[in-house]
């Protein structure tokens, strides 16, 4: 009985670091979108002759 709880608690936490590997992989994502948005609007203000204080 010991073997099998041990084997289930070690899919468990397999899974969950998947999950979290998927998680980061997302916010990955999201931050480079946000970053590239960011760039673009950065020089969308330049491009206006505003300046950033």
């Amino acid at each position: 009985m010991k073997t099998k709880s041990v084997q289930y608690e070690l899919a468990r936490r397999l899974a969950e670091r998947d999950q979290l590997n998927v998680d980061i992989l997302e916010l990955e994502g999201r931050l480079a979108r946000a970053q590239r948005r960011l760039h673009e609007l950065s020089t969308e203000i330049a491009s206006l002759g505003h300046v950033e204080h």
